[in-house]
């Protein structure tokens, strides 16, 4: 640790702590694939648990949930808030729609 200023060797202060859990780049869904999954699914929380399904690995999702909780830990919040963000989007516009 560095003297008075908390720091390993190389750590930088302005460095943000990355989510055990997120890699420091992951593929965000196309539009194509989001319509997709809309068309597939037959509730808002059907269409939530795909874009869930598809952005997150099977690994990631063993013992995790949206908050973590006794004995799970939450998921990603990156990823989290690219499910939330695609499902808002989708969802804001059929709205506007009617």
């Amino acid at each position: 640790m560095l003297s008075g200023t908390g720091l390993e060797p190389g750590e930088n202060a302005n460095q943000q702590p990355q989510h055990p859990q997120q890699p420091r780049q992951f593929a965000t869904l196309t539009s194509e694939r989001i319509l997709q999954l809309k068309k597939s699914a037959n509730s808002p929380g059907n269409f939530s648990v795909k874009l869930i399904c598809e952005i997150f690995t099977p690994e990631e999702l063993i013992n995790h949930n949206v908050n973590g909780g006794p004995g799970r830990l939450g998921l990603n919040p990156v990823k989290l808030q690219e499910v939330k963000d695609n499902f808002f989007f989708i969802f804001s516009q059929a709205m506007t729609r009617k």
